[in-house]
C-alpha cells in the first residue's frame, strides 16, 4: 500500500534554437511579444503516485490511497490511471467535496 499524493505535472520546453538574448531583445521591440516557440506537456506526478506506479510496472500488487479535487485535473489523473491499468485492481480514492 502507497499513501502519497498525485499530482499534475506541468513541464514547458523551449524550441532549442531558440535565439540568442540580444535576438530576443530585439524580437520583442520589432514585434512587441515575448513568448517563444515550444511545447507544454502534461504528465502524472507526485511521490505516492510514482511509487505507486512502478510498483504496478513491475508487477507487485500495489494499491495507491491518494486524494484527488473534482475538477479538471482530479478528473484527468483518474483518466491517465486508467489508461496505464491502474484503477479497477490497484487505486483506491477519496474524493472531499468542496
Amino acid at each position: 500500500m502507497v499513501i502519497g499524493g498525485c499530482a499534475v505535472d506541468i513541464t514547458c520546453t523551449v524550441k532549442s534554437d531558440t535565439v540568442t538574448a540580444q535576438q530576443q531583445q530585439q524580437q520583442q521591440q520589432s514585434l512587441g511579444r515575448s513568448s517563444y516557440p515550444g511545447r507544454l506537456e502534461r504528465t502524472l506526478g507526485g511521490v505516492g503516485c510514482n511509487m505507486a506506479r512502478v510498483a504496478h510496472q513491475c508487477g507487485i500488487p500495489t494499491v495507491l490511497v491518494s486524494v484527488t479535487g473534482d475538477d479538471a485535473d482530479g478528473q484527468w489523473i483518474r483518466r491517465e490511471l486508467e489508461r496505464n491499468h491502474m484503477v479497477e485492481y490497484t487505486i483506491g480514492w477519496l474524493n472531499i467535496p468542496h
